[in-house]
């Protein structure tokens, strides 16, 4: 009992970090919009679903997105359950991905990783040399589209030395690996395929022209949820477990 109280204390406290993060220290380009957002709202999320397990992380999803939008009103937009849905997933899926370590190798996850992160690393090639495919539209400034092509390149180079490094440090039992892939699929998902549906569907803005730009700031977002949602897990478990 007293355990669970702390957990349900603890998650409140999550939360409530992740309407902070989420909605008064995220950045969105263009200003005043959510076409492109930049943030670590959703890292409480995770470490919720991966302490607490996914029924408890779906719950904090809706409720870090409701609150969020009560205490912001229509400064970003108005409420569209889509946005809901995608930080319910982002309570839920973590919960579920965890429990693939036990039956998929370490090796393995790094195989996909590595997978990953080189397919982003050619198409922000691809891009450099194709550079009129990222829109050029008052949506997204011509300016801007070297500076995230740049970000995408570098941030890429960065994840695949992190990778390669870890995995020769940790070779079993790898949890940073995991992390790893658990959010490479979550922003997959979520940013690259419904988020442009959820903007499509509000805003009727064309969903191919958004891609490009949230692929190429992919590998830089990944990075800092990994390093962060790796480095608090580790403190947050050696906690917990003085507690019990």
């Amino acid at each position: 009992m007293k355990l669970k109280l702390r957990n349900l204390i603890f998650t409140g406290l999550l939360v409530s970090i992740g309407v902070i993060l989420s909605q008064f220290l995220s950045l969105y380009y263009p200003p005043s919009t959510s076409i492109i957002k930049f943030g670590i709202g959703y890292v409480p999320l995770i470490i919720i679903s991966i302490l607490f397990g996914p029924e408890i992380g779906i719950f904090a999803g809706f409720t870090q997105d409701i609150i969020g939008f009560f205490l912001m009103g229509s400064a970003h937009g108005p409420y569209y359950f889509g946005f809901t849905f995608s930080a319910m997933l982002y309570g839920y899926l973590p919960g579920i991905l965890i429990r693939i370590k036990t039956k998929v190798e370490s090796k393995n996850i790094f195989f996909m990783n590595i997978f990953f992160i080189s397919l982003f690393f050619l198409v922000s090639i691809w891009y450099l040399f194709n550079i009129d495919v990222i829109s050029s539209s008052n949506v997204f400034n011509s300016s801007y589209r070297y500076v995230f092509i740049t970000i995408g390149l570098v941030s890429s180079v960065g994840l695949l030395l992190i990778a390669f490094f870890n995995q020769k440090k940790n070779k079993v039992n790898n949890d940073f690996q995991l992390i790893f892939f658990i959010v490479f699929v979550l922003y997959i998902l979520v940013s690259v395929v419904l988020t442009p549906i959820w903007l499509w569907d509000m805003y009727e803005i064309p969903i191919w022209p958004q891609i490009p730009l949230r692929i190429l700031k992919m590998p830089l977002e990944v990075f800092v949820y990994t390093i962060i949602i790796d480095s608090l897990l580790k403190v947050l478990k050696v906690q917990m477990n003085k507690e019990e």
